[in-house]
């Protein structure tokens, strides 16, 4: 966060967005930056992991909500404007290469120096500075929506000597999204050789030949993750281990990873698994797998014991992303035999660790962990992770011994993450003390326009005439345009 915040003092204070639509040049540019300040300092993983996960925000965004310009007069996202526009700029940083961009970066800075600008100010300064005309990059990737989606068939010809790929584009095409040109990479290794080939995809439907030295073991598409995209490659299951095994790419190996985890029924594919996790030299695949194994019954599948060992064996690992996944996986069997150690884990060095021992307890046993939880209502701690734990569980079990700390939480001084969670704990004791509705229709009347907001939400979760009364009281008197379109929502939902 400091180094985006730094980055700041150059892309939104020395050269600034001329309006809303144009924001990705503030926050798409300090994204970057403070991606480049984590390649500088923590390597090239690190750099690949943090565009990696804004993909998949991206995705995930766009689910929801549709395909989206970044450059747009509708509501936007921060996915579609941090996470895309740093994708975009280190896309434009792989088509030009090191060179190039740097010199770009630096005239953009000069030119607009104490200005506000446009999308189109730092394209033709592209121009100017390189002679490259990158119109069709813009329209795709900046006033268009969308990434392709490839569909990769892999063929071997021996007369030839050659690899053949046939890479179709698949995905939905609109207005704002049709076939797109991607430059990306493509490493062929074998038994002591490895070859990378640049190529520039171009068309809907695109043959590629390569003669390399033997038939290859492995053929890792979009090799370094510099386009966004998603890819179906179908490979059989031995392919497919010996890629998490020995792929250089670690996006590459969680894709695998994650093909694999749908066919995990098979013990062989199991211990494959297993093995990436507990030996995969980057943390980030790491934690992308034992993600995509939280989403196994642990009570169908075959290998019930075997999970167990694995999570056990993490509990332990240098990284608390990984002790905390693996608490998480040991709280899924509901298993009473390992209360001691969730209570030992209640020192773990790292708050995410401690509050997922602190879940698991409460779930091995709610009414148990009653009093435990009331002594975690009063811990600080990062991002008021142990707080909101235990605000979560006892409001979802409405303990009316909570009720008063909740209160005073919900009360002005604390901060406003504790407000918020508060606020929203309170609103589930509706059903046994409807007084708390006054407590909820006080905040309504606060200066800060936030917590406002947080005590409509709150008060919008409760099906019941006198908050809908209130409500709608609210939606004469308030003056905020963000919180109005809010009720004006609520109640177009109401009518229909």
């Amino acid at each position: 966060m400091i180094a985006h915040e730094l980055a700041h003092q150059w892309w939104g204070d020395y050269v600034t967005y001329i309006d809303w639509q144009n924001g990705w040049l503030n926050e798409g540019f300090a994204t970057f930056f403070q991606q480049c300040w984590s390649q500088y300092h923590e390597g090239e993983d690190v750099y690949r992991y943090q565009r990696w996960k804004a993909m998949e925000n991206l995705r995930k965004w766009t689910r929801q909500v549709g395909r989206t310009p970044m450059v747009t007069d509708r509501r936007n996202g921060y996915a579609n404007v941090y996470g895309r526009g740093a994708i975009t700029l280190h896309m434009i940083r792989y088509l030009l290469g090191e060179e190039l961009f740097w010199r770009v970066m630096k005239k953009y800075a000069q030119k607009y120096a104490l200005a506000s600008v446009e999308t189109n100010d730092f394209k033709r300064t592209i121009e100017d500075v390189t002679g490259v005309d990158l119109y069709w990059f813009f329209e795709q990737w900046i006033y268009g929506a969308g990434w392709p989606e490839f569909e990769v068939v892999k063929s071997w010809e021996a007369g030839t000597g050659e690899c053949v790929l046939r890479v179709r584009q698949v995905q939905e095409r609109d207005s704002l999204c049709g076939d797109f040109r991607v430059p990306l990479d493509i490493k062929f290794s074998g038994d002591g050789w490895s070859r990378l080939e640049r190529v520039d995809i171009a068309s809907a439907d695109t043959t590629l030949r390569f003669r390399v030295n033997a038939q290859p073991l492995l053929v890792s598409f979009n090799h370094g993750l510099n386009a966004m995209c998603t890819v179906s490659f179908h490979k059989t299951t031995d392919e497919l281990i010996y890629q998490l095994r020995h792929d250089d790419d670690f996006t590459r190996r969680i894709w695998a990873g994650r093909q694999l985890v749908a066919r995990a029924g098979d013990k062989g594919v199991f211990r494959a698994l297993a093995q990436a996790v507990r030996t995969d030299p980057f943390y980030g695949t790491k934690e992308t797998l034992l993600d995509e194994l939280a989403h196994v019954n642990v009570d169908s599948v075959s290998y019930r014991g075997a999970l167990l060992a694995l999570y056990r064996d993490l509990l332990d690992d240098a990284k608390p992303s990984i002790r905390a996944r693996a608490v998480n996986g040991l709280s899924r069997y509901h298993d009473r035999t390992l209360r001691p150690l969730f209570l030992e884990k209640l020192n773990d060095s790292s708050y995410y660790v401690e509050a997922g021992a602190l879940s698991a307890l409460a779930q091995l046993d709610s009414l148990d962990a009653v009093p435990l939880l009331m002594e975690y209502l009063g811990k600080t701690s990062f991002r008021n992770v142990l707080q909101r734990t235990a605000l979560s569980y006892l409001s979802s079990m409405r303990v009316l011994a909570a009720l008063p700390e909740i209160r005073k939480l919900a009360q002005p001084g604390p901060s406003l993450v504790e407000r918020r969670d508060a606020v929203m704990a309170l609103s589930k004791f509706v059903d046994v003390r409807p007084d708390v509705i006054d407590d909820l229709s006080r905040i309504l009347k606060e200066p800060s326009w936030r917590i406002r907001l947080v005590a409509m939400q709150a008060l919008g979760k409760i099906s019941s005439a006198s908050a809908y009364r209130i409500l709608e009281q609210a939606r004469k008197y308030e003056s905020h345009p963000l919180l109005k379109r809010w009720l004006d929502r609520v109640f177009k939902k109401q009518k229909k």
